[in-house]
């Protein structure tokens, strides 16, 4: 869903860009966020360092690359890497099986935090990384972005504790920044047909954000920023939650809340709508099954295709005439979340 037709979001994306870092963007800038580049103000970066890959990416005029590695240091280091993968040489890989795959190459390494700090990349608010078992790394180097800006965290991960995008390891760092873990899917192991890697998607917390000790203007820039987001990858639930609580701060006039209130409530998730009967709840299930197969969700993969993360858009559609339905229904889950949280 486009939130950029809304003039309240449309006016502070004009003023304040979302920005994308993808770490590790080998296949270029993600959807959804590319799609978005001619309507509004996004401004995207991308880090491949591996020379045959940076050299294709840097003739795409809508994304700044960058030939650099991104960990938790800076300086040089070794790099593994092919056409459609790489990795930080951390010491522990055994070279001659290595050698048969990969290329070996010496890579700057950079942190997002200094890159921030010397004015390279501005403050980013949605981050990527797909390093081949060096999430952990990229994300300790990130940690002012995590805690002052960043609202949107999507991590490849692994299930094994000891590996450098450990799942547990990945949320821990995240949920100490004031994020919250919203999906993950995953891949399976081919051989063994059993979970391998996955990828995870991680939305910041609205009471970190409006608990944060910024001025009131600046936390009405940051919840505009997430309720964007929001909408942009269908997570309506979330977004209305986010404009429920910005309400308490008073971060908005009458009549700004009302307006994104009428925008969020006139999007309507489909299946949310048809859950009166057995038969419509079946056919919700049939619906929802046929988006994502039609959506492309491939288990056989090494890391599951973007669109598996989230909703697909086939599910939504606008509608004023079911505003007022759409919005009772928004309405109970917030209250059943609010008296939840109070009864614990």
């Amino acid at each position: 869903m486009n939130p950029f037709y809304n003039f309240i979001l449309k006016d502070n994306n004009l003023q304040n860009p979302l920005v994308v870092v993808d770490v590790g963007a080998a296949g270029g800038i993600e959807m959804p966020w590319l799609q978005y580049t001619d309507i509004a103000n996004i401004l995207c970066f991308g880090f491949e360092p591996f020379p045959p890959n940076f050299d294709a990416l840097k003739l795409q005029n809508k994304v700044k690359y960058f030939p650099y590695a991104i960990s938790n240091n800076v300086g040089e280091g070794a790099f593994w890497g092919n056409s459609t993968e790489g990795f930080l040489d951390l010491g522990n890989n055994n070279e001659k099986e290595l050698d048969v795959r990969f290329k070996k190459i010496i890579v700057h390494i950079e942190t997002l935090d200094n890159l921030c700090n010397e004015e390279v990349l501005p403050p980013i608010d949605i981050i990527k990384i797909d390093s081949e078992g060096h999430e952990v790394a990229v994300l300790e180097g990130a940690e002012r972005q995590l805690e002052k800006h960043a609202l949107f965290v999507k991590a490849e991960f692994s299930f094994r504790r000891n590996l450098g995008n450990s799942l547990d390891r990945i949320v821990d760092i995240l949920r100490d920044k004031g994020f919250i873990l919203f999906n993950f899917s995953c891949g399976y192991h081919n051989i063994l047909n059993a979970l391998g890697v996955g990828d995870a998607l991680f939305l910041k917390n609205i009471s970190s954000i409006l608990s944060l000790p910024e001025e009131k203007e600046h936390i009405k820039i940051m919840v505009c920023k997430l309720i964007s987001i929001c909408l942009i990858i269908n997570n309506i639930n979330y977004a209305f939650f986010c404009l429920k609580e910005s309400k308490k701060k008073c971060l908005f006039s009458s009549s700004e809340y009302n307006l994104l209130y009428d925008m969020i409530t006139e999007i309507c998730f489909a299946p949310a709508l048809l859950q009166k009967s057995k038969i419509r709840f079946k056919l919700c299930k049939v619906l929802f099954l046929l988006c994502h197969l039609l959506g492309g969700v491939m288990h056989n993969q090494s890391t599951p295709k973007d669109n598996s993360l989230f909703k697909s858009n086939r599910l939504f559609f606008k509608s004023r005439f079911l505003r007022k339905r759409n919005s009772q229904y928004l309405e109970k889950i917030y209250k059943a979340y609010i008296e939840k949280t109070i009864n614990h």
